[in-house]
């Protein structure tokens, strides 16, 4: 027999059982989440089914509301990491990896690797400061201004700028690191 914490509302006065209040908090969370994905919704949620344990097997509502809270993460963010490195996503990419799984009929996941295994597929690798490759090349393109060539044009801009004692020493260490100025 189970035994119930009962507590008394500090503002009301009302006495709630404990396990009761929980299970309603919980029962809303889901269901915030669920207008935040829209049609998507039963896609989302067949995919929580898939971390059970067995086909008919059941699991507790605090396990699907955290899992749940890290697929809306991962569409609010389309990004993710996977051994280390981070990646990015799109939406259609995301459902489409969650499609492929839910048609698996997979059961058991003990976390969302196999999804980011499928998502690598399509997924573009993402630097410390969350750009692609491709941002990052047009970054420094614009840093460099359309005259200017590599490190060598940011070296020659600040020794320009330098006091002539300061440039004068700058430009010494420079050769004897077998660099020009």
């Amino acid at each position: 027999m189970k035994q119930h914490i009962t507590l008394i509302c500090p503002r009301c006065g009302n006495s709630f059982i404990l396990s009761d209040a929980i299970r309603e908090l919980e029962q809303r969370e889901i269901a915030d989440i669920a207008s935040k994905f829209g049609q998507s919704w039963r896609l989302i949620y067949e995919y929580t089914d898939c971390f059970r344990k067995s086909e008919t097997g059941g699991m507790q509502r605090s396990k699907r509301v955290r899992l749940l809270k890290e697929v809306s993460r991962l569409f609010d963010t389309c990004e993710f990491k996977y051994e280390g490195k981070r990646y990015r996503t799109t939406w259609p990419e995301v459902i489409g990896a969650i499609t492929q799984i839910c048609n698996a009929e997979k059961f058991g996941l003990k976390n969302h690797n196999y999804l980011k295994v499928i998502l690598l597929k399509t997924a573009k690798r993402v630097s410390a400061e969350g750009m692609t490759a491709a941002e990052e090349e047009e970054r420094e393109k614009g840093r460099r201004g359309p005259g200017e060539k590599g490190r060598k044009g940011e070296s020659e801009q600040f020794l320009g700028e330098a006091p002539p004692d300061v440039a004068e020493r700058i430009g010494s260490i420079l050769n004897k690191l077998g660099r020009t100025e």
